[in-house]
């Protein structure tokens, strides 16, 4: 059976790119040990005063308390690029994410480009490569590299179908 470019391209219709956010991981790593030292400390309180359970439970909920704080500091963004359309989510774990951007390429962009980071939103952190999206009402970066920048100018000039 010969696989034709179009079937191959099909199935590659989507272009996913990642940026791990770091700025918090000092507060994360810390948040990380009490969480472990107040679940040992509970079972430590359990088995040493058992006649007091319910102090153990409570410190126990605690550290409960202490792993949903930490499970927002760490996320990343991931952009996606596909069906004509720029996607960008923060993504905290694989069932926890929020659409942050969403911007038709054919119709909303006017201009896109590797520039100084420029707007107020910035998705992702700076390792050179700053790819910045210009619309009539917002502008925003991102970290991408020259493959994303492909496929949106590929988009912009109206070619939305890659199986053709």
């Amino acid at each position: 059976m010969k696989a034709g470019k179009g079937l191959l391209l099909q199935y590659l219709s989507e272009y996913r790119l990642e940026s791990a956010v770091n700025k918090h991981a000092k507060k994360y790593s810390v948040l990380e040990a009490a969480s472990l030292t107040l679940k040992i400390a509970a079972l430590l309180l359990l088995i040493i005063f058992f006649r007091y359970f319910y102090i153990a439970i409570a410190v126990w909920i605690l550290s409960v308390a202490v792993n949903f704080f930490k499970r927002n500091l760490v996320y990343r963004y991931v952009y996606v690029i596909g069906n004509g359309k720029i996607k960008v989510f923060k993504e905290y774990n694989l069932e926890k994410h929020e659409l942050c951007v969403e911007t038709d390429i054919a119709t909303e962009i006017t201009d896109f480009g590797f520039y100084e980071p420029q707007g107020d939103l910035y998705y992702g952190e700076n390792d050179g490569n700053v790819f910045v999206v210009k619309c009539a009402d917002k502008t925003y970066s991102i970290v991408a590299d020259t493959y994303f920048y492909a496929l949106t100018d590929y988009y912009k000039r109206g070619n939305n179908d890659f199986s053709r």
